[in-house]
């Protein structure tokens, strides 16, 4: 094996190892109040939310309407997770709705866990995604699915509010049935995007408030 060559490999390998150095060094660690073990426990209430569906063929809007916003979560504890990729996972969300209602008809909403994922923070406000949206909203005998992502979402460590916002991200999607045909005004299933947040038309950014005595606050490192 030729000295030139020889050089050309060793070049190669530096060049190598100081991209993995810098990928590592770039890694940022977010935690929750230091102290906090793993799973610690918190809840938080928002005003009342309205949910708008926008159905584009034929062009009308559903909306409905929930009076009792709550959610508990649970936060990740001291060590956080590594920035290493697109999702940064500080917590999980569990997102509650009750005396909802459409149409003049009640019904009822069931949602899935969610994450948290810290991406920024400047003056102690977190801006991050909120992945894994997944609720159904039963009424009428239609079984309503909302699923999507949130971008832009903020959590202020000062005042302990979670901020969802209403950017673009979620849909929401029915079967072909005829109690969803009825109340979508479709000649069959479909999916529309949506808008999620306070009791206004349009929906503004919805806010909880942590109403727990832990109080979540996210910090990196």
């Amino acid at each position: 094996m030729s000295r030139r060559f020889m050089k050309v490999l060793v070049i190669g390998a530096t060049v190598a190892s100081a991209l993995v150095s810098a990928s590592t060094a770039s890694a940022v660690n977010w935690s929750s109040n230091g102290s906090a073990a793993p799973g610690t426990a918190f809840s938080a209430t928002a005003p009342t939310s309205r949910f708008e569906i926008n159905v584009t063929n034929p062009s009308h809007q559903v909306g409905l309407s929930c009076s009792n916003a709550t959610m508990t979560g649970r936060v990740f504890g001291p060590t956080g997770p590594s920035n290493t990729g697109a999702w940064n996972s500080v917590a999980t969300l569990q997102p509650s709705y009750s005396s909802c209602t459409a149409a003049g008809q009640t019904g009822v909403m069931s949602c899935a866990e969610e994450q948290f994922d810290a991406v920024s923070q400047t003056s102690q406000v977190v801006t991050g995604n909120i992945r894994g949206i997944n609720c159904t909203f039963t009424f009428w005998g239609c079984v309503l699915t909302f699923a999507g992502n949130l971008t832009g979402n903020t959590y202020n460590n000062i005042t302990a509010v979670l901020t969802r916002s209403v950017s673009a991200g979620l849909n929401a999607s029915w079967p072909n049935t005829a109690a969803c045909r009825s109340i979508m005004g479709t000649t069959g299933g479909g999916t529309a995007p949506m808008t999620w947040g306070t009791s206004t038309s349009p929906p503004a950014p919805l806010s909880y408030t942590v109403t727990s005595v832990f109080k979540p606050s996210i910090q990196h490192n």
